[in-house]
């Protein structure tokens, strides 16, 4: 998924950040979104699960991110 797709009709507009990111960027979030959807409809994986794995992802990904 590129980013510019993805934020198309966005009311808010980008300050441009994650487009100069480039295609390693789009990459690694193509492969976080395919690990999610196949954690997600995977046969063990319950409807209540979905948020406090989402907030788990979420609270990983920031602490990597952290500067």
């Amino acid at each position: 998924m590129q980013y510019c797709q993805y934020n198309e009709g966005e009311v808010n507009e980008s300050e441009g950040y994650v487009e100069v990111m480039g295609p390693d960027f789009d990459k690694a979030i193509d492969l976080l979104s395919n690990a999610w959807n196949q954690w997600k409809n995977g046969p063990a994986t319950e409807p209540e699960d979905l948020g406090p794995a989402q907030a788990d992802i979420l609270a990983y990904i920031k602490s990597i991110l952290r500067f």
